[in-house]
């Protein structure tokens, strides 16, 4: 099976051709040497993307050799397995603190993981709302977290409003579209038979696969990043010496490399020996830049590429719509590229530096040929920071685009650094040409051809429209003159060019928006909603809004959280508030009352116990009457009222009881003394405590004054006898 170290070079290579054999009786032993786990070919397509994220670290099995690609994976799980990619496994598990957000609910094992997602926003509390770490994650759930980890979150904000093609799109939460988008367009996740199924719990094999595919467009500077990707052609492997030689970009370099790292290739794994010369090859490294993964391509000897001609771009020259991209893109480290107007457009950048001396430069560009017709780019980056001389203090975001003329079949484009390591790997995305602007006109100027439009933003903005643009009033040709305030419009924008403006009769469209408030923001006007399904949706309040509380004129300073809202637009903008409180009661029976920390403790009608802290400027009555809660005891009928959320009232009875039956007799027991009395057919025993008054013939007495088989009326308060006479 193995070539042996004593063997002849003929030898290695004959037996190195067989093992490209598909023999099961051979590839097995193989296999079992080599994989990292015993199941991870329960699912054919999961399984190199298993194997190599087991060898990069990024996932782990359960135990004893198995993955279980069928169990679901956690938020938890989710969010640790995202941040091993992008290199903070080190950062995380340094931390030891439980994060204040999800008290309770995480284990000590996910403290760091969560806590560094919160701080790098991957994930975002007023975004995601509450979620339960330990739960399953869903589909749509695991792509925003993907998604942010990359760094493009802009680009799926960017993209809220896109009419997604899966059958099942109407099912994939509005705040999620943004990131279902750009994890399809970035072939990262994809659908089966033209559904997404965005709530349906994702399984490990699924997660292999989707870090698989993002780790290929990851970062490699990102810090303490766990592996770098890369490909070249095999030279040579020194058992000896665990060294592996490569080819690349005709500069050879020699690699430690685990003895116990797997080939694939065909869906099978094999030794490294088996390797010949000139074979091109992809390899993982890892911290230590020592091999672990090798993933074998085709026997063919890798080629440079052709060279191409390439122009540096100054940001004052860039068409307006590059302008835009540079300006959100130079604010992070990211690398893309762009075809516009029968141009390409590459831009790399390195985010925000807080000093001088850090630069970026794209030096060369290659077209590789994959097959007729198919090409990739190969883009060539240099990048310095800043040396022991002294460098201006001063914010600073270093980035370079360069242009080149387009051409077709253009399939992936790679951004390596000098040293031939992977930056990121992406494709070549179209700019959005086409964007259409909403709203309501709030001032036309047809001498000097502007118009101002009421947005759904409740900004206005101003628009100057071109001699030569199309006009239309209830889809008819006219004049700007002819447009009037307070009519729907829309203005359709080419390439940032406006080209059309069409304008509708004043029609009043109403709709309403039912929820409850989640949170308020009183400087900005803006409040967020929980609407049906648990959606949170954040919306802009005018100051010509009218707002009313109760039926009250009212003002934004004086909502509340949780109070019930129903928000009115007219064609598109909210022109009405409508604020209620939520009130809410809670019966039960006083069970305990902690006076010192203001905790009533109740039991309820299901007879669970609950603990309620009252505040301090919650009303508290007993029998209708003000007291404190110090006045309160066990037994007595309670009722708490919460307005919106808050206590605002605890109101209390004595519960008061009449028995009338015929004493039988009394006792004492363990220093207690008992009396039993008939009611009808039933005995029961009350208690006599010291408290309790005994009145025999109108005059006070001891309980055994009473004759026996005398007619008695016992009287009860909160489950304890404070009177007894006889009838």
């Amino acid at each position: 099976m193995f070539a042996n170290e004593k063997q002849n070079a003929g030898n290695i290579k004959s037996q190195a051709s067989n093992m490209w054999l598909d023999k099961k009786e051979k590839n097995d032993k193989v296999e079992k040497a080599l994989k990292k786990f015993f199941d991870s070919n329960e699912f054919d397509w999961a399984e190199k993307a298993i194997e190599k994220m087991g060898a990069m670290g990024i996932l782990n099995g359960i135990g004893n050799g198995y993955f279980k690609p069928k169990n679901n994976v956690t938020h938890a799980e989710a969010i640790a397995m995202v941040l091993k990619l992008t290199g903070y496994q080190k950062q995380a598990e340094a931390i030891k603190t439980q994060p204040a957000y999800f008290k309770g609910l995480s284990d000590p094992w996910s403290y760091g993981y969560l806590q560094l997602a919160l701080e790098k926003g991957i994930i975002i509390p007023e975004e995601d709302g509450k979620f339960n770490p330990k739960a399953p994650a869903k589909r749509h759930e695991v792509a925003k977290y993907v998604v942010r980890a990359l760094g493009m979150r802009e680009d799926a904000l960017d993209h809220m409003d896109e009419k997604l093609s899966f059958k099942d799109a109407t099912s994939i939460p509005q705040s999620s579209v943004g990131y279902v988008y750009v994890m399809t367009e970035l072939e990262i996740m994809k659908g089966t038979n033209s559904e997404f199924q965005p709530n349906k719990p994702i399984t490990r094999a699924e997660v292999a696969v989707i870090l698989d595919r993002a780790e290929s467009i990851t970062e490699s500077e990102e810090p303490n990043k766990p592996s770098v990707t890369f490909e070249g052609t095999f030279v040579n492997y020194d058992e000896d010496d665990e060294e592996l030689t490569l080819l690349v970009n005709n500069k050879t370099t020699v690699y430690d490399v685990n003895p116990y790292a797997p080939v694939y290739k065909d869906s099978k794994y094999y030794k490294i020996s088996s390797l010949e010369s000139g074979d091109k090859i992809k390899v993982i490294l890892d911290s230590q830049r020592k091999i672990i993964f090798i993933e074998f391509i085709n026997e063919a000897t890798a080629s440079t590429g052709q060279k191409l001609s390439m122009r540096n771009v100054e940001y004052k020259n860039l068409p307006e719509e590059l302008q835009d991209i540079v300006d959100t893109q130079k604010l992070t480290q990211s690398y893309t590229a762009y075809k516009f107007d029968d141009s390409i457009y590459l831009i790399a950048a390195r985010g925000k530096k807080l000093t001088g001396g850090y630069t970026i430069n794209i030096d060369e560009v290659y077209k590789e040929t994959i097959e007729t017709n198919k090409y990739n780019l190969k883009v060539v980056v240099e990048i310095e920071n800043p040396g022991d001389s002294a460098t201006t203090q001063a914010i600073t975001y270093p980035y370079d685009v360069v242009k080149l003329d387009y051409f077709n079949g253009i399939q992936k484009v790679r951004f390596i650094n000098e040293s031939d390591s992977v930056l990121a790997q992406t494709t070549l995305k179209s700019i959005e040409e086409v964007n259409i602007i909403n709203g309501t006109i709030d001032y036309v100027d047809a001498a000097d051809r502007k118009i101002k439009l009421l947005e759904k933003d409740g900004v206005v903005r101003t628009y100057l429209i071109p001699s030569n643009v199309v006009i239309t009033l209830d889809n008819k040709t006219v004049r700007l003159s002819s447009l009037a305030k307070n009519m729907p419009a829309a203005i359709t924008r080419v390439n940032g060019v406006i080209t059309k403006l069409a304008a509708q009769s004043e029609v009043q469209i109403i709709e309403t928006i039912q929820g409850k408030i989640d949170a308020i923001d009183t400087t900005d006007r803006n409040i967020t909603l929980l609407e049906a399904n648990n959606i949170k949706r954040t919306y802009h309040i005018p100051t010509n809004v009218a707002i009313t509380i109760n039926n009250k004129t009212s003002s934004i300073s004086a909502l509340d959280e949780n109070m019930a809202v129903v928000l009115t637009r007219t064609n598109g903008i909210i022109t009405k508030l409508a604020a209620t409180n939520l009130v809410e009661t809670i019966n039960g029976k006083i069970d305990s009352v902690d006076s010192a920390n203001d905790i009533v403790r109740l039991l309820g009608a299901d007879n669970s116990f609950k603990a309620y802290t009252i505040p301090e400027d919650a009303q508290i009555t007993l029998n209708n009457q003000a007291v404190s809660l110090s006045d309160l005891a066990k037994g007595m009928t309670a009722v708490i009222t919460k307005t919106n959320g808050v206590i605002t009232k605890l109101a209390v009875q004595r519960d008061l009881q009449t028995i009338e039956g015929i004493l039988v007799t009394t006792f004492n027991s363990q220093n207690k003394t008992y009396i039993s009395v008939k009611v009808g057919t039933v005995i029961n025993a009350y208690e006599i405590t010291s408290e309790t008054s005994v009145i025999y013939n109108s005059e006070s007495a001891t309980i055994q004054s009473i004759p026996l088989n005398s007619i008695i009326v016992i009287k009860i308060e909160n489950g304890e006898v404070i009177e007894v006479k006889n009838k």
